[in-house]
């Protein structure tokens, strides 16, 4: 039973705060007076950088006699022609990028060719010339966004010459 008390004794003895321990403050205060010379750092902000942009697919031509219209998307080929009679809409091409060259899905076949291209009744310019063959009928038109008018040179000035005497 002695060995008991003493046991209890000694653990209780055991629970108290020990005297070696520092509180935060005290703690802190310890460390900084260990800091020779404060040096800020530029730390980044944590952020994932963003993705990189994948190419637009978007592409848009037109034509006339008969009027017709072409929307590529990333998902879809939509043609409507015979001034909207006729409507195609097909997967686009995997391969598909708005640049010059050739691009076949089952009912359409677009042709892309770079080079001003103008659709005959507006006063537009594009950028690029389209044929595009939908359900074997081919027409052809322009595509590829507006190009910016090219203003037309100034006519030079003609001034009276004076000839002095």
């Amino acid at each position: 039973m002695k060995r008991m008390i003493l046991f209890l004794a000694a653990a209780l003895a055991g629970c108290g705060a020990p005297v070696d321990r520092l509180t935060d403050e005290e703690a802190a205060a310890g460390q900084n007076a260990m800091i020779e010379e404060t040096v800020a750092i530029d730390v980044p902000p944590a952020t994932s950088p963003a993705p990189p942009a994948s190419p637009v697919l978007r592409y848009t031509a037109i034509g006339t006699e008969p009027g017709w219209a072409l929307n590529v998307t990333p998902k879809t080929m939509r043609y409507e022609g015979e001034y909207g009679s006729v409507v195609i809409a097909e997967p686009t091409p995997p391969r598909f990028r708005p640049v010059p060259g050739r691009y076949a899905a089952t009912r359409l076949q677009l042709t892309i060719a770079p080079g001003p291209c103008n659709d005959g009744m507006s006063d537009r310019t594009y950028r690029d010339t389209v044929i595009l063959v939908a359900d074997g009928k081919t027409v052809s038109g322009c595509g590829g966004g507006i190009l910016p008018e090219t203003a037309a040179p100034d006519a030079p000035s003609i001034e009276p010459t004076i000839n002095a005497i």
